[in-house]
This record gives structure tokens, C-alpha cells and sequence, in this order.
């Protein structure tokens, strides 16, 4: 059997639980924003170096095309990591729980409203990074596919 003081602190457990899924959530999103603009960056010096070359020697064939198209995919999926999602909150303010509470709550209470707050957060915040996580694998395959691409590009013209 749990006790009345037991009870507050598995409340004060799993409101602390809540605080770091939404941390990690927070992280795994940093993370890959980081990493989005690291593609950025490569995607274009990509198409900058192998593109240029390979166009001049070989001009617009299919596979200049493809790596065009890459390259774009590449561009528009790091953007679409990289651009703010305002629907995305990774804390519980003070604001959120004030609503939820009774008049002069005991702390055990305030720790069941912050669990049960920031579980909400977590799950409507798990599509939207989850659909960023997808495109973000789309936009490494797509760098990936574009260096392919222009190395066979070069390789058909020597």
C-alpha cells in the first residue's frame, strides 16, 4: 500500500520525467537543426564544385538533371528543418499550470499539473518532430545521392 507521502513523490517523480522528455525532445531538435545546416552548407558547395565542373565538361545530360533535382530536394528539406515551428513548445510555464490548480494547492498537486501539462506538450509535439526527423533523413539521402550524381557525371566525361 502507498502512502499519502509516497503518493506526493511519485507526482514529484513524474512531473520531473515530463521536464526531461521535454528536454530531450528540445535536444533532438537542436541537434538536428545543426546538423540541417551543416547539409545546407555541403549541398551547396557540393553543387558549387562537382556541379560546375561536371556541367562545363558535360553539359545538361540525365544525370546533371537528377543531380539538380538532388540538389533542390537537399535545399528545400534542410529549409523546411531549419525554418522555426512555432507550434513546437518545450517547457510548462507558470501560465499553463496556474488554470489547473485549485485555490491554494499543495505542492503534490502542482507536480500532477506539471506532469500531466507537459505530457500533453510531448505528445502534440511528437508528429511535428517526427515529420522533421523524416525529412531530415530525406535531405542526407539527397545530398548523398547528389554527390553520387555529379562524380558520375564527371567520371562519364573523362
Amino acid at each position: 500500500m502507498v502512502s499519502r507521502g509516497e503518493d506526493r513523490d511519485v507526482e514529484a517523480i513524474i512531473s520531473e520525467l515530463a521536464r526531461h522528455a521535454l528536454a530531450d525532445q528540445a535536444q533532438i531538435v537542436s541537434e538536428m537543426r545543426a546538423g540541417a545546416g551543416i547539409l545546407l552548407a555541403a549541398g551547396s558547395l557540393i553543387a558549387s564544385f562537382l556541379g560546375s565542373e561536371s556541367l562545363s565538361r558535360g553539359g545538361l545530360t540525365l544525370i546533371a538533371w537528377l543531380a539538380i533535382a538532388a540538389f533542390v530536394m537537399s535545399m528545400l528539406a534542410t529549409l523546411y528543418v531549419l525554418l522555426p515551428k512555432p507550434s513546437l513548445r518545450f517547457s510548462v510555464s507558470s501560465t499553463d499550470v496556474q488554470p489547473t490548480l485549485p485555490e491554494a494547492p499543495a505542492p503534490h498537486e502542482v507536480h500532477a499539473s506539471v506532469a500531466r501539462l507537459g505530457a500533453a506538450l510531448y505528445g502534440r509535439n511528437a508528429p511535428v518532430v517526427w515529420r522533421a526527423q523524416i525529412v531530415y533523413v530525406v535531405a542526407v539521402v539527397a545530398v548523398v545521392a547528389q554527390v553520387f550524381l555529379w562524380v558520375s557525371q564527371l567520371a562519364a566525361t573523362m
